[in-house]
């Protein structure tokens, strides 16, 4: 289960494989969540009409300490823009650098004969005192900044992509599931296999078949399998219930 060439090794298969319950299957980035909760820049700066002066990035507005406000306007300066001017008026990049940083790009900067800007982000900065407080109501402070957003690694199918590598017909689970039921129904029964895989596969194919049958009977045929169980309406979940049953 490894290549040489490339240096990739899969680890053996077995059913946690496919589970982003287990720590086999799950997205190492999420861990089987498929979001991560991140500083939503529009949250952060609701109002660009403000200037950094009038506090316009909203969690520093009540407690703005000298050293916040010494930094941003060492980078107001060294990115060239105005520190009492709206948010609104500042240029993509430069508002980039004050939402992410500006590291040590000089393209960054403006060229002013000035050392480049070190500023690490507003947003990098929230992140980390949100990662090392200890305080539960610090946590839920910040976390009104803060949205549910898509993983970058997994695109949401909450499965590593060991998991996802492992395709039937030319598709992986997670593609399967994102399938409504009547579609995925009449997938596994038009499913091609050869004579062998069709002695492996019989018995799953007939469980997976029955099963997709029942929610199909219960006009639960719309869904797709990997919608949230929140976001199931009361009679959903009966039916659902009852299709198990």
């Amino acid at each position: 289960l490894a290549c040489i060439k490339d240096g990739i090794s899969y680890p053996e298969l077995a059913p946690n494989t496919f589970s982003f319950n287990s720590p086999q299957g799950a997205c190492p980035t999420c861990d089987g969540l498929g979001g991560l909760l991140e500083f939503d820049p529009e949250l952060v700066i609701p109002n660009k009409n403000m200037s950094l002066r009038e506090g316009a990035i909203k969690p520093w507005a009540k407690r703005t300490s000298i050293h916040h406000v010494e930094q941003l306007q060492e980078i107001a300066r060294n990115c060239g823009f105005d520190w009492n001017a709206p948010v609104k008026e500042l240029k993509a990049n430069q508002l980039k650098t004050l939402l992410f940083g500006a590291g040590n790009d000089e393209s960054a900067v403006a060229k002013s004969g000035r050392k480049a800007c070190t500023f690490e982000g507003i947003i990098p900065l929230l992140k980390k005192r949100y990662d090392e407080t200890d305080s539960f109501a610090t946590q839920w402070e910040l976390e009104q900044y803060m949205n549910y957003q898509t993983c970058p690694d997994c695109n949401g199918s909450r499965l590593r992509k060991e998991s996802l590598a492992i395709k039937v017909a030319g598709l992986n689970i997670h593609e399967i599931t994102r399938m409504s039921v009547v579609r995925s129904l009449d997938f596994f029964k038009e499913l091609k296999l050869t004579p062998k895989e069709s002695v492996i596969a019989g018995r799953i194919l007939k469980e997976i078949r029955e099963r997709l049958g029942f929610l199909k009977h219960v006009g639960l045929d719309y869904i797709t399998l990997d919608r949230g169980s929140a976001t199931l309406s009361g009679g959903e979940g009966q039916r659902i219930r009852l299709a198990t049953q």
